[in-house]
């Protein structure tokens, strides 16, 4: 729900695929939400939908305001091909260089008991993994002994 797709490859496939001009023939196209860009409403369109255009977070508030306001609009999104959102893996949206570096700092000395729960939570898992493996190993290494014996 409030989670941003575009984190999963396949979805920046999806993205990347339908921004390509040979998908689009360099027209305007449907979509149903266009986060990371600018939406321009035309102010007659907000002014006839009154107390009704409005953001909304869904039933369970678990939804980004700007869908619900678009959706309270009834009218379909287009997205401009003309206009480059810069949407590629090898330049990634967000802070780069000393920005970066300094929200990420920020954020690990800003929020301790969370980077202690990753940490611990990473820790866990690659130790689990680690184990199992050695378990896997060992056993294939018992059967193949075994087997030669």
């Amino acid at each position: 729900r409030n989670m941003s797709e575009a984190c999963s490859p396949m979805q920046l496939f999806m993205i990347q695929s339908s921004s390509d001009v040979m998908n689009h023939h360099d027209q305007a196209y449907e979509v149903v939400s266009a986060f990371n860009g600018l939406t321009i409403y035309p102010m007659n369109l907000i002014r006839e939908r009154g107390d009704k255009a409005r953001y909304d977070a869904g039933d369970d508030g678990q939804r980004c305001e700007h869908v619900g306001f678009h959706l309270s609009l009834h009218k379909p999104m287009y997205v401009n091909p003309k206009w480059s959102m810069n949407l590629k893996p090898s330049k990634p949206g967000g802070p780069t260089g000393f920005k970066a570096i300094k929200t990420l700092v920020t954020a690990i000395i800003g929020r301790p008991n969370v980077m202690v729960a990753i940490v611990i939570g990473n820790c866990l898992f690659f130790y689990i993994m680690v184990y199992a493996c050695w378990m896997i190993a060992t056993g294939l290494k018992l059967i193949v002994s075994l087997q030669n014996w």
